[in-house]
């Protein structure tokens, strides 16, 4: 609860802290344009009874579900994702574990420090042969919800569930059919479960190894999108650790130049526009 209304108050001070100015002739922050619209998508919570042997081997589902809805999200021209990555960063940043992100609305809080004006939450539920998945979408400036859906049938159509709920959601973003469009899609589940693998080390901030994960998926399947979207993110990762590093060791003159190349190629990425700030700073009280 404590770490609860921590993350409430470190949302109030972003509120409440004046952006730099540009008169004053000093380098600045750049500013995200608060007409792009952002979206976190959530792991999926299992519903699935404890103890069920066909539950245990769909666990990878948690993320994977997630990164199948991203491959298609991530094509849509007027859309930002908030990237795993960057939530986790966000998360250690304000000493936070993913426990403690059980309780939905601690994840709308960190949707909006995140920057995200969209949260897809969604769960999953195994019961012998058959597969239930839900998804809903909630505005995060009014915490109301503004897509539900769900998709059930029999386990072994799941990769055609898989890819109608993914089309679903995309569809309450995106106008147009999405029918007929693959958006890098792949019904072959082995290769999901590879890629979420990745995810974990990703989720513990082994952005190395996540990488090499990645990078592997990619020798076999080089057309994977989600790999290749997640391997560049993956070297993001990297170079946000040695941003903080540099800054650890009073080094800000170098760290604003990778916090700023990190913004040049993903401005979304909030963590690096904290922290460009702080090393500006560093930087001119050592001049």
């Amino acid at each position: 609860m404590f770490r609860f209304f921590k993350l409430i108050l470190f949302l109030m001070g972003l509120v409440l802290v004046s952006p730099l100015v540009a008169a004053t002739g000093e380098e600045m922050v750049p500013e995200l344009p608060n007409t792009i619209k952002t979206v976190a998508v959530w792991d999926f919570d299992s519903a699935s009874m404890p103890g069920m042997a066909e539950a245990a081997s769909m666990d990878y589902l948690a993320k994977a579900i997630p990164e199948m809805i991203v491959a298609k999200l991530v094509n849509g021209s007027d859309l930002k994702i908030v990237e795993r990555v960057q939530l986790q960063e966000t998360l250690a940043e304000q000493k936070l574990g993913s426990g403690d992100m059980t309780d939905p609305k601690a994840r709308i809080q960190l949707g909006r420090v995140s920057g995200a004006r969209f949260m897809v939450f969604g769960s999953y539920m195994i019961l012998g042969p058959m597969v239930q998945v839900s998804v809903r979408v909630v505005n995060s400036e009014t915490s109301l919800m503004t897509f539900v859906d769900t998709k059930e049938g029999p386990s072994d159509t799941l990769p055609t569930l898989l890819n109608d709920l993914a089309t679903s959601v995309t569809a309450s973003f995106i106008r147009g059919d999405l029918s007929t469009t693959s958006f890098g899609w792949n019904q072959d589940l082995a290769l999901w479960k590879r890629q979420e693998q990745g995810l974990q080390l990703l989720d513990q901030r082994k952005y190395k190894e996540a990488a090499t994960i990645f990078d592997t998926i990619l020798k076999d399947k080089p057309d994977f999108l989600p790999a290749q979207r997640q391997a560049v993110m993956a070297r993001v990762g990297s170079s946000y650790q040695q941003g903080m590093d540099l800054m650890q060791s009073g080094k800000g003159k170098e760290a604003v130049e990778i916090f700023k190349k990190i913004l040049k190629d993903n401005p979304q990425f909030q963590p690096a526009r904290n922290r460009l700030k702080e090393a500006l700073q560093m930087k001119r009280q050592s001049m």
